[in-house]
C-alpha cells in the first residue's frame, strides 16, 4: 500500500457515525483522475471491517462497490471533506508507515 492510500485509510478510519458515510456517499463525482490512488481489495476490505467493526453500517447489506464509491468520492473531495468532517491528516497523524 502506498503512503496515498495508507493515508486515506487512516483518515477513512477515522469517521465515527454513518452521517458522514452518507456525506461523502452524496458528494458529487468529478473527471480527475486519481493515479495515486490504489484501489485495492484491502483497501476496500479495511475500511468495510472498521466500519463494521464500529456498527457505522446500518446493516450488514453493503456491498464492496458502494465502499468503494465512498472512498473514490473521498480522494476526489479529500482536502474539503477532511477539513468538514474534522479529520486528522493520514499523512501526519502517525498512521503511515507503509511504503
Amino acid at each position: 500500500m502506498n503512503k496515498y492510500t495508507a493515508a486515506i485509510k487512516a483518515e477513512l478510519s477515522q469517521i465515527t457515525d454513518f452521517h458522514s458515510i452518507e456525506e461523502i456517499k452524496s458528494t458529487p463525482l468529478n473527471a480527475s483522475v486519481l493515479a495515486h490512488l490504489e484501489m485495492s481489495d484491502d483497501l476496500v476490505n479495511d475500511i468495510l471491517q472498521t466500519w463494521e467493526g464500529k456498527n457505522l453500517l446500518k446493516d450488514s447489506g453493503f456491498y464492496r462497490s458502494y465502499i468503494r464509491d465512498v472512498i473514490l468520492r473521498y480522494c476526489q473531495n479529500r482536502s474539503f471533506l477532511k477539513s468538514k468532517l474534522n479529520l486528522s491528516d493520514g499523512m501526519i497523524c502517525g498512521s503511515v508507515n507503509n511504503t
